[in-house]
């Protein structure tokens, strides 16, 4: 039985007459919102929260510094002259002869800072995100709204149709989004939204919305309704969709293929295809690894080739121009040649921090989940970046070559941990393929467990014992173990020693005592002898996954996945302290003591602060606006100020604005995070 699923006349009608935007006749435009809402059939309307508007590049707090990574580019669209571009660190906007200074963030009013696509919405613009958010733009203000539905994901892609936007939403389906209201295209039917919630691509044309599966089944608009679309496509998931007229063009990891009068026949094979883009004698085939493919759009003869061996995530045409976005930035089509549009401000290489440190010269160190490390300088800006990894240049940064290594290495561009270690003067790197070293006499590797390199999580510094000869040394947290390294000698030690597990991702040391949270639980260890292990039980842990440990005068805090934060008190005893805060994940590492307080990152609260004497939970709500994203990754107390790496960039934040935003929990957190 077929449903409809189309916006009624009325749904678009009273879209329309919102009038310019919402910010501009606020009461007439919520009037025409109230008069949507009515008007949806209460089955398909998808619920959303929605903030209040925010000025565009508005005063931010005195001391407050944030830098994201804005080297590359993932969609665009043009408003008032301006082309906005869509970045994994906010939204860049290029205006004709003069650059970005910075990109707007989350205090600009956006949903999240991750954008993923964008699309036109009348006279205003709309932005998807990794986290299920949507972000209004007319020029000047920003409106967020964000998805509260179950398993919503990124923003895939956008396409608009008049008075609509229908976007793609991961894990969810397709929704149609007039700026302040959504509705589910499935509309209440169970197999179409089951459908649905594997669509790859989505486009719109003279037939109306066309959706594409990663099970390779087309659905198309017929008589006001979705149905699939039997047309004989080679099996295979559709990554790419354009709408040409009444045809559609189809691209998979394997080809390009034509769909006329309902039946598909091949124009192009051996690529894979990202995005389409038909033109007027042309059609514009954008590649994961191969550039630009330019295609007879009948015959699919290639006609010409651009950026080869490039990734370009979407193509479009932007006041008539065609344009390119992907890790090399925004590229507009002129003379033949795509060019950039400029330099980007100056950013991070990558957008998940995974580790901060301040080394001997006060120079802060940013490790990153895929992009090595980034050193910067007082005004918070790249000074340097490590290692060489390709020579190629990242946001703007030259990278200088890691020494004694080959120029191609690349091997630690995923950092676990940062650690600067004052006796020494050196920065001491955890990577996923060993230990690199950066001091005075130069930079070297440390490879763990050769001939296979273990990952290493976490690294301390220990004191002397009886198995060093009294000399200090290091404790590694690695995939297959604790591993003590003093000068030329390792020994590592595994569950047969002793070890609650085999699998160590956090260590501290404290006088003689090393504590390892491994997958299995904590482990206490006198010197390199294991004395106990603690797991999931009564006055014990409440998860067995331990991410981050933190020493402090009472005891060691340890952060579990999914279990909140413990104390290991001095006395032996356990404390569950964050029971009235909720079984939240912390992420590893993501422990900090300042002062009085307790910082946790965790991957879907956000920030969240404990009072050790008050023994009170603190959230930093999402209406402060000053995280780039509520997945906090890293830690450190900076003075004043305290530093928070996140999965989409880092920020400093004085401890005064800090505290002021801080809102206390009275209630455990649900699994999104809000109190």
């Amino acid at each position: 039985m077929r449903r409809r699923w189309k916006l009624s006349l009325a749904f678009a009608l009273a879209a329309a007459a919102a009038g310019a935007w919402a910010l501009r006749a606020v009461r007439r435009a919520d009037r025409a919102v109230e008069e949507i809402a009515a008007r949806a059939p209460a089955d398909g309307e998808v619920a959303l929260e929605v903030e209040p508007a925010v000025v565009l590049d508005g005063a931010a707090a005195a001391g407050l510094r944030e830098i994201t990574a804005v080297g590359g580019a993932r969609d665009g669209a043009a408003l008032g002259g301006r082309l906005f571009c869509a970045t994994s660190g906010g939204l860049l906007a290029w205006a004709p002869g003069r650059a970005p200074r910075r990109p707007f963030t989350r205090r600009d009013g956006l949903a999240g800072v991750d954008l993923t696509a964008a699309a036109p919405l009348g006279e205003r613009l709309v932005f998807g995100d990794g986290d299920g958010g949507l972000t209004v733009v007319d020029g000047e203000r920003a409106i967020a709204a964000r998805l509260r539905v179950p398993h919503a994901g990124a923003i895939a892609d956008l396409a608009p149709a008049g008075p609509v936007v229908y976007a793609l939403v991961t894990g969810v389906g397709v929704i149609a989004f007039d700026g302040r209201r959504a509705v589910d295209v499935a509309r209440g039917d169970k197999a179409l939204a089951e459908a649905l919630r594997k669509a790859g691509a989505l486009c719109v044309g003279d037939g109306g919305l066309a959706v594409g599966t990663s099970d390779g089944a087309l659905y198309v608009e017929r008589d006001a309704a979705l149905t699939k679309l039997d047309a004989g496509l080679a099996p295979a998931p559709i990554t790419a969709l354009a709408c040409d007229g009444s045809d559609l063009v189809v691209g998979t990891p394997f080809g390009v293929q034509r769909v006329t009068a309902g039946r598909a026949r091949d124009l192009a094979r051996d690529l894979f295809v990202t995005s389409l883009l038909p033109t007027p004698g042309a059609l514009f085939v954008a590649t994961f690894d191969d550039g630009v493919h330019v295609l007879d759009p009948e015959s699919g003869r290639e006609r010409g080739r651009h950026l080869a061996g490039e990734r370009v995530h979407r193509l479009r045409l932007v006041d008539g121009r065609v344009m390119a976005f992907g890790p090399g930035g925004a590229r507009q089509l002129t003379g033949g040649a795509f060019a950039s549009l400029g330099t980007p401000p100056a950013g991070l290489s990558g957008p998940t921090v995974t580790a901060l440190a301040r080394d001997g010269a006060g120079a802060l160190w940013v490790g990153t989940f895929e992009h090595g490390i980034d050193v910067l300088g007082p005004d918070f800006a790249p000074a340097r970046h490590l290692p060489a990894a390709d020579r190629e240049t990242r946001s703007g940064v030259e990278q200088p070559a890691l020494a004694g290594l080959p120029e191609t290495d690349a091997r630690d561009d995923q950092v676990n941990a940062l650690l600067y270690r004052g006796d020494t003067s050196e920065v001491i790197a955890a990577t996923v393929h060993g230990l690199d070293v950066f001091g005075p006499a130069g930079q070297r590797r440390l490879a763990v467990g050769e001939p296979t390199p273990d990952a290493i999580s976490a690294v301390a510094v220990t004191a002397g014992d009886r198995f060093s000869n009294g000399r200090a040394g290091l404790a590694l947290a690695g995939s297959r173990g604790l591993t003590f390294v003093d000068g030329s000698r390792q020994r590592t030690l595994y569950a047969f020693h002793g070890l609650a597990n085999n699998h160590v991702y956090a260590v501290a040391a404290v006088g003689d005592r090393i504590y390892a949270g491994t997958l299995g639980g904590l482990s206490i260890l006198d010197g390199q002898k294991v004395l106990r292990s603690i797991g999931v039980g009564p006055r014990a842990l409440r998860s067995a996954w331990v991410t981050a440990l933190q020493p402090s005068p009472e005891g060691i805090y340890v952060g579990t996945y999914g279990g909140g934060v413990q104390l290991l008190r001095t006395d032996g005893a356990v404390d569950d302290v964050s029971l009235p805060a909720g079984a939240f994940h912390v992420n590893p590492g993501a422990l900090a003591v300042d002062g009085n307080t307790l910082f946790v990152g965790t991957l879907e609260a956000g920030l969240l602060a404990f009072d050790r004497t008050a023994h009170a939970w603190r959230r930093l709500p999402d209406e402060a606006r000053l995280l780039p994203s509520r997945n906090v990754t890293a830690l450190l107390a900076d003075g004043e100020a305290l530093l928070v790496g996140t999965a989409s960039g880092l920020v400093r934040i004085p401890r005064t604005t800090l505290d002021e935003a801080l809102a206390p929990i009275h209630r455990p957190l649900h699994p999104e995070g809000a109190s």
